[in-house]
């Protein structure tokens, strides 16, 4: 559990560091400035999981790489985030400080605190030992953002180096900026659209009957809303800041409803030669937007986004049913070693090239994550939701087909090649 100490020294010394934050008027930092000096000279206080406190001098991480990790009680993913900051920490020791923020905008209560964590170690078996700072008020000042988990990093120099959302690059990073290598890390800046909104079009739609654009991501807006707003008998829509598989699922819902990425088939000439670049296109981002001069029901808006999607990516979805190679997942008996009842959740994104312990993670999560580097769909029925621990070796990405089948099929994963009639969605081409 996490207490807080509410004795009248602590109390004394919160309000004098808080007299002190008001004194400062503190600036939000870009990236290439320094830590200013007052900043430094502020001491905070740190709490710990199993009720405990210790108060640290910021200048007493000078010279190390320092990782703040904003996070707060209702964000599921910044927790789960925490056994890999405990892993980083634990392994480059005194070249990197990680300091986990709570904001004091977040009012996480001691009692909401202790409630949390309870239900974490029932549901985990897992206790955090990083401390954390609470009603964190500098840091959310210099690094401002809007949507958690998000992460701000300073070099060794005292200089900020960006401020980015959580991803699965945090020890290269660490890395790379413990030995002064460049890092190249998205400043966030203010969220223009905080409650994800419609935003003003990119273009000018005066005097048009209709008009619709795809263009690249725009910085500082979360992804819009997927839903249409009329103003005056005119329509608007956009789907802002969308990852292709997100604007897919979007304008062909029916043809992918129940399927998984590890089911999906790709026409041969969608793949340009590559059935891994095909499933990192999913990826990419876009943003879009469509205007109409009259008013447009839903349904007929979702028609009109799809004739943009096909004729702009020259692509289309739809369901086949036939028969298909694919590989038919089999749980082999020494599988039951790696069952994992609990444990924290692993939260990846995408298999890295070095080694990776993955905890307690589903197996539909881990198929999505492995189908880029497999040559068929896959068949599994996970009736009981099982979750797994699983070592994935270093260059375990770069292995052969056949080196990954095999691995896999030593921890008890068995990838069969079969032939079936199954039912699947299947990208194509327009023509």
């Amino acid at each position: 559990m996490l207490l807080l100490f509410d004795n009248e020294m602590s109390r004394a010394q919160e309000g004098r560091e808080v007299n002190k934050i008001e004194q400062m008027d503190l600036k939000p930092l870009k990236a290439g400035d320094q830590i200013p000096d007052a900043v430094w000279e502020m001491s905070f206080e740190l709490h710990d999981l199993k009720g405990g406190s210790r108060t640290i001098q910021f200048k007493d991480l000078k010279g190390m790489v320092i990782l703040f990790d904003f996070w707060s009680t209702t964000c599921s993913s910044c927790i789960q985030g925490f056994p890999k900051m405990e892993e980083l920490q634990k392994k480059y020791g005194k070249d990197l400080a990680i300091i986990l923020v709570n904001s004091k905008r977040n009012k996480d209560t001691p009692k909401r605190l202790k409630a949390v964590f309870d239900n974490y170690k029932r549901t985990y078996d897992y206790e955090m030992s990083l401390p954390s700072m609470l009603d964190d008020t500098v840091f959310t000042s210099i690094f401002p953002h809007y949507s958690i988990p998000t992460h701000a990093w300073v070099d060794r120099k005292g200089k900020v180096v960006g401020v980015d959302k959580g991803n699965d690059d945090l020890e290269k990073r660490v890395k790379s900026l413990i030995v002064g290598e460049q890092v190249d890390i998205l400043e966030m800046g203010v969220m223009i659209n905080e409650d994800r909104s419609y935003n003003p079009a990119l273009v000018d739609t005066v005097g048009k009957l209709s008009t619709s654009i795809f263009a690249k991501p725009v910085p500082n807006f979360f992804p819009t809303q997927t839903y249409a707003y009329y103003n005056n008998g005119h329509t608007h829509f956009q789907l802002g800041n969308h990852t292709l598989k997100s604007i897919l699922q979007y304008t062909f819902s029916k043809e992918l409803m129940g399927f998984s990425l590890y089911q999906f088939v790709f026409d041969p000439q969608l793949k340009q030669g590559n059935h891994f670049h095909t499933c990192q296109a999913l990826n990419d981002v876009f943003w879009y937007e469509m205007y109409r001069a009259d008013s447009v029901g839903s349904e007929q808006v979702r028609d009109l986004v799809k004739a943009d999607v096909m004729r702009f990516f020259q692509l289309e979805v739809v369901r086949k049913q036939e028969l298909k190679e694919v590989y038919e997942l089999e749980l082999l008996p020494v599988f039951s070693k790696m069952e994992s009842k609990v444990g924290m959740l692993s939260t990846i994104h995408e298999l890295k090239e070095d080694g990776m312990q993955l905890n307690n993670l589903s197996i539909r999560h881990f198929l999505n994550l492995l189908f880029p580097y497999l040559d068929r769909p896959v068949l599994f029925l996970d009736e009981n939701n099982i979750n797994f621990n699983i070592l994935l070796p270093k260059g375990f990405i770069n292995f052969s087909l056949s080196q990954k089948l095999s691995f896999l099929a030593r921890q008890g994963l068995h990838f069969k090649p079969v032939k079936k009639v199954i039912e699947y969605p299947y990208f194509k081409k327009t023509n």
